[in-house]
């Protein structure tokens, strides 16, 4: 079940940059899943080291996910590309998730403005006040 792309995606020049976005901390509900928010600070990383918002390949992104861990790990996407299931008491099972990173035809990844903000409410860098 591939998820629809959840608005337009993010351009290199986009206002809210990677470096505007703290990944020294949990994006607390930036996509109601733990795991997800995990995987979308490894992307988030990943973005601030090639300087914006620029598509990346799952190579790109599995090396630096192996370098950054230290160990040989698979990069997991955990919801951020196709929905995930999900229970609650009040829903039952239900699908949640996907549509933030897009693959693209030439098998690139790509955010979504989304997916930029989610990140970047969830956790921005906090700015020192002038003296």
């Amino acid at each position: 079940m591939l998820a629809q792309p959840r608005g337009p995606i993010a351009q290199p020049d986009h206002e809210i940059q990677p470096s505007a976005i703290n990944t020294d901390q949990h994006f607390w509900d930036a996509f109601d899943h733990s795991d997800t928010e995990v995987s979308a600070k490894w992307i988030v990383r990943l973005c601030q080291k090639l300087g914006g918002w620029v598509p990346f390949s799952l190579e790109q992104l599995q090396s630096f996910y192996e370098t950054g861990r230290g160990k040989k790990e698979i990069f997991r996407f955990n919801r951020l590309i196709d929905p995930g299931s999900a229970f609650s008491i009040m829903r039952g099972t239900y699908w949640t998730g996907g549509g933030w990173v897009v693959l693209g035809e030439d098998g690139l990844y790509r955010v979504t403005i989304d997916f930029v903000e989610r990140c970047h409410r969830s956790s921005p860098v906090q700015v020192a006040p002038a003296a």
